[in-house]
């Protein structure tokens, strides 16, 4: 219906669904809306381990230590565990209290000894692409309210084939304006929601309201 196609034929099948698909994976590389954990095993003396091969970003790492609890461990990267020290592959084995993320791997440091090693030892919290649909039945794996920007980005890619691009041009800014909105709505939850330092101003105010004004301010620390 958006793309006013009078007949059939212009359009294929596997090109719109190609796009749809392509939507999909634009959208979720631009506000990551997905996330979801993983466990690992991890082995004695092993520092990397595969990634899930639909992950996006790696955003939290935890570890399972030998009380049952899990640990956050520490973000890290790779260039900076050999700024930090050249043989750390080297070191002793223990348990892991750094994370870094390199290609296709998750990496600890250090790595885990025989006795932090051990079943599901390793948590990772990350945001991903959904499955690619594949028939007419499928749904793109995303909160139902997202789908209009997927349609969108299939339009405007409908509109470039037929190179109407002053229509393609109109339907990008469209659907930019639907991701904007995505991501605002993604992110309602995490705004005024964390502790935040407030700077008392009493003693300003105090300071300013006065006829003559000396030249030190007093703050308290408590």
């Amino acid at each position: 219906t958006r793309l006013a196609e009078s007949g059939s034929g212009f359009y294929t099948d596997a090109e719109i669904n190609q796009w749809l698909n392509d939507g999909v994976r634009d959208l979720c590389v631009t506000i990551e809306p997905q996330m979801t954990t993983a466990t690992v095993t991890t082995v004695t003396g092993t520092h990397e381990y595969q990634l899930p091969g639909d992950i996006l970003s790696v955003r939290q790492a935890m570890y399972l230590d030998t009380n049952s609890d899990w640990t956050t461990l520490n973000p890290m990267t790779w260039e900076g565990l050999f700024a930090d020290d050249v043989n750390w592959e080297n070191d002793a084995n223990g348990q892991p209290e750094d994370w870094y993320w390199r290609q296709n791997v998750i990496g600890l440091h250090p790595a885990p000894s025989a006795t932090y090693a051990g079943a599901a030892k390793l948590r990772i919290l990350y945001t991903y692409i959904p499955a690619a649909m594949d028939s007419d039945t499928s749904v793109t794996g995303l909160p139902e309210w997202l789908d209009d920007a997927i349609v969108l980005f299939a339009v405007y890619r409908g509109y470039q084939k037929d190179r109407s691009f002053d229509k393609a041009q109109a339907t990008s800014q469209e659907y930019s304006r639907g991701v904007a909105e995505a991501a605002f709505k993604l992110n309602r939850h995490r705004k005024n929601t964390a502790p935040r330092l407030v700077p008392d101003m009493r003693p300003y105010r105090v300071y300013y309201g006065r006829r003559s004004r000396g030249q030190t301010i007093r703050v308290q620390d408590s």
